[in-house]
């Protein structure tokens, strides 16, 4: 008979005892906790933002310069290899008037908001006209060719050659020879005599262009493109795809695709396609359990737990208010197949082992779950540190999965590691199965015990154990080799990585690289805030603007110029000067004259001129002005309202707080976060030298590719540093359980091991750190100590009873290292299944689970039973 503590002993006699309302209110909780479940989902995502300067000053940007206008940018590219031919812009031009007819009747709503337009009904300053919505290539040729005497024509008629010359004369009409900068990187262009006229001939295999929506009608906020997202940003999101539907038509002359329209929607679709393989790792898992243990009986009852355990993990997680996050509702549940695998196959093997020695089942129950209790209970106190230590991280994301995996590990513990074994108890003492009674009694015979240490893992694992020195010094070079590997680890966030490669979010930035990569990009935000009625602070922030065409880490466009994504403070002030209603009215409101003198300032940008007044007086009068009625072009029309000018410049007429302008450039290629980092490196740079000037404030950088980096930076920085923490304390509790230092302390080392190979083999094979990948290093920890424990604690017992250090292995490797090869083989075959998933991200996550199992597995069989040879005496005599 096996090892028992008189604890433990009361508590599993006390549980048979009261085993049918034990299994009662299992029931009970499991139904009360199914309410809450269905009834308190959470009705927002939890978020990844850490806080800090970079979201702080987003937030600022946000709130001083809200955006008037939201953008969706998309990408059209060619059937035929050239855009700027009759049948492309026509099958444009004609989807573009569809949109306008389908806001127009309110079908572009989002699902939560109002039927009622959306798209911005606006004024173009650069050709001055109203504008509704959309303004694009098609429509410009379309506007030559019906007005341009020498054609005369509209595009649904117009020949190849009038096309041809109709975009000739838009790219070389200062008005709208913007539209040229959107076209593909591959664009060319050639001297050619056509209808008479020699003109550039322009090819272009594909052309982009945005959509001009109400931002404030959409909820209002800022740019985000990231992992999570907010109520306001899914309804963008749904706005973008009804638009990219319109937008596409039938597709017949171009394809389409949003440009990162919708990341929050593509992960919920892509984690629904990924639902059919988690029930199938869920089924594969249950497959392996009835091999490993041979009952059908026992597969039914395993997964009515794992129901329940599901079951509980939502209900409590909504209870006490977690919100929604793919780490919480996916890969938790799908971490909690291995973790409740493992507590059913060790709990269920020990009371079976007792069976086998002749044991009714009552009396089987009370001794095996007794001899297994102390493991189970370590494994779901040092389970629950592990997922616990993740609460030091300063994320919701991150303290949401933390959360959520300790109540689901108890869960487990309570459903898995001793419902089932009850209620499997309860039935085979029924007689719904009984087992054959090797031998009568209750004392172990030697036959028995023999019988028991056969094993064909007993030798190999055995000669392993005896040859410990040789063990430990092959997994230190190993280790140590991994450790270097570890330590090269990067945090990447390729949408690869997540969203599978074919799907239109991947694919429309794969477009985006091919034809715009140098001269698109993610916005950067430049925050600039200080007197700049002071012309010598907006002399600096021209000067700063010039001198990042060297920087080669901001998009150019043809002029070799940083490339600006939105509207400049320079381009308004120069409309106010070529304006003479604007430059009266202000006039007439400031008493101060508007005239340009000989010092007036100039800039140049995309061959254009911009002016703006020489004095400290006439620019506060400009902004006093603008910044409340807007640039009036007449007294009915404004080229910029208030609140578009409000985008660009923060500026207070009493003059008790500073302006506030941005300039927004793109940084290509923040797919690899390599880019991001060195982009973030020169614009900081750059931006403090900004700062220099006196009449500046202050000045910083901000924006998506910054915000995403620095989620990406504390959500693995969190994880990482709940490992030391993790560490520390389940050694502690360890070492305090088994009240012995020397076992504590070996039964730690293991998970050391595991973190150090599984780090090793991600960057070996590729594999980067980012919210996914980050989990299972803390994941890591809950199955290593799970494992060690178990193996330690049995190890213990049977040296108890045997008082031999040598037939102690032999029996624990015959006993629990069996049932330590059936639960990782049940999870590894599971999580395998989760490889075939078509998101990438879950593929990953399978993929390195499966791996870290099977290094969790190695570890406690090949390593731990060394450490545990190295630190006991061949005889307790000796020890004592």
């Amino acid at each position: 008979m096996t090892h028992k503590t008189p604890t433990a002993l009361k508590i599993t006699t006390f549980l048979e005892a009261q085993s049918g309302w034990l299994i009662l209110l299992i029931v009970f909780l499991t139904v009360a906790l199914a309410v809450p479940m269905v009834l308190l989902t959470p009705d927002q995502d939890a978020s990844d933002n850490p806080g800090g300067p970079v979201y702080d000053l987003q937030d600022t940007v946000d709130t001083q310069l809200p955006s008037r206008i939201f953008t969706p940018f998309f990408m059209a590219e060619a059937r035929n290899g050239d855009f700027l031919t009759q049948q492309p812009l026509l099958e444009l031009l004609q989807n573009s008037q569809k949109l306008r007819e389908t806001d127009a009747s309110g079908e572009l709503h989002p699902p939560d908001l109002p039927k009622q337009p959306y798209l911005y009904n606006g004024f173009d300053a650069d050709r001055q006209q109203p504008v509704v919505g959309i303004f694009t290539l098609a429509d410009a040729v379309h506007e030559v060719l019906t007005a341009h005497p020498l054609l005369d024509t509209g595009l649904d008629r117009a020949s190849v050659d009038q096309v041809k010359l109709a975009i000739h004369f838009v790219f070389n009409d200062p008005r709208t020879d913007w539209l040229k900068d959107l076209l593909s990187e591959s664009k060319e262009v050639e001297r050619r005599t056509v209808l008479g006229q020699e003109i550039e001939y322009w090819t272009a295999p594909a052309y982009a262009f945005g959509i001009f929506a109400d931002n404030e009608l959409l909820g209002g906020g800022g740019l985000s493109i990231g992992a999570t997202s907010d109520p306001t940003t899914t309804g963008k999101e749904h706005f973008s795809r009804k638009v990219q539907t319109v937008l596409r038509g039938d597709q017949t002359s171009y394809q389409l695709w949003g440009v990162a329209i919708d990341a929050g929607l593509e992960i919920a679709d892509e984690v629904n396609t990924a639902v059919p393989f988690i029930m199938a790792t869920i089924i594969a898992v249950l497959i392996v359990v009835g091999v490993a243990l041979r009952s059908g009986l026992l597969v039914v009852l395993t997964a009515l737990g794992l129901i329940s355990m599901i079951i509980w993990l939502k209900g409590l997680s909504n209870l006490v208010g977690l919100n929604s996050s793919t780490t919480l509702d996916f890969i938790v549940p799908i971490a909690m197949i291995s973790l409740g695998a493992d507590f059913v196959i060790h709990a269920v093997n020990r009371y079976r082992q007792e069976r086998r020695l002749g044991l009714e089942p009552r009396n089987a129950f009370r001794t095996g779950i007794a001899a297994v209790l102390t493991a189970l209970t370590l494994a779901f106190l040092t389970d629950s540190i592990a997922f616990l230590s993740n609460a030091s991280a300063n994320i919701e994301t991150v303290i949401g999965f933390g959360i959520g995996a300790a109540l689901a590990t108890l869960a487990a513990f309570v459903i898995l590691g001793l419902a089932v074994p009850v209620a499997y108890m309860r039935l085979e003492a029924r007689g719904f199965r009984r087992e054959t009674i090797v031998i009568a009694g209750a004392a172990e015979s030697d036959e028995m015990s023999a019988e028991r240490e056969r094993s064909r893992l007993v030798k190999p694992l055995l000669l392993l154990a005896t040859r410990w020195y040789l063990v430990l010094a092959v997994s230190a070079v190993i280790t140590a080799i991994a450790a270097f590997y570890a330590m090269r680890l990067e945090a990447t966030f390729d949408v690869k990585d997540f969203f599978k490669s074919d799907s239109d979010f991947v694919v429309g930035l794969d477009k985006i690289d091919e034809h715009l990569r140098d001269t698109g990009g993610e916005p950067a935000i430049i925050y600039v805030r200080g007197d700049l009625t002071e012309p010598a602070a907006l002399s600096a922030v021209e000067d700063f603007r010039e001198s990042l065409a060297s920087d080669p880490n901001v998009s150019k466009n043809d002029y070799g110029e940083a490339a600006i994504q939105a509207r400049p403070l320079f381009v308004i002030m120069d409309h106010v000067m070529n304006s003479e209603y604007a430059r009266a009215r202000i006039e007439e409101a400031s008493e101060v004259s508007l005239s340009l003198g000989p010092d007036a300032h100039a800039t140049q940008y995309a061959g254009k001129s911009y002016q703006w007044p020489e004095s400290r007086e006439q620019i506060k009068a400009i902004f006093d002005y603008i910044s409340v009625h807007g640039v009036p072009q007449s007294p009915t029309q404004n080229i910029y309202d208030s609140l578009e000018v409000g985008e660009t410049l923060f500026h207070d007429p009493s003059g008790q707080k500073e302006d506030a302008t941005t300039l927004v450039f793109g940084v290509p290629g923040t797919r690899e976060q390599t880019n991001v980092i060195r982009s973030r490196e020169s614009l900081t740079a750059a931006v403090e030298a900004l700062e220099d000037n006196p009449g500046i404030s202050f000045a910083g950088l901000t924006g998506s590719p910054y915000t995403r980096q620095a989620s990406l930076d504390a959500t693995t920085n969190g994880l990482q540093r709940a490992f030391p923490i993790a560490l520390v304390a389940c050694m502690v509790l360890v070492v305090v359980a088994m009240r012995s230092v020397r076992f504590g302390l070996v039964t730690i080392v293991p998970i050391v091991l595991v973190v150090a190979w599984l780090y090793a083999v991600m960057n070996v094979f590729g594999f980067g750190l980012n919210f996914i990948t980050a989990t299972i290093a803390a994941i890591s920890i809950g199955v290593g100590i799970d494992y060690s424990v178990h193996f330690t604690e049995r190890f213990r017992q049977e040296l108890n009873i045997t008082g031999e250090r040598e037939r102690a292995m032999r029996r624990t490797v015959t006993g629990t290292g069996a049932a330590l090869i059936a639960s990782s083989a049940t999870s590894i075959i599971g999580f395998v299944v989760m490889a075939f998933a078509p998101m990438p991200m879950f593929a990953a996550y399978g993929i390195l689970t499966a791996i870290m199992i099977f290094l969790a597995a190695v570890a406690s069989l090949l390593v731990l039973p060394s450490l545990l040879y190295l630190v006991t005496p061949p005889n307790i005599a000796e020890d004592k």
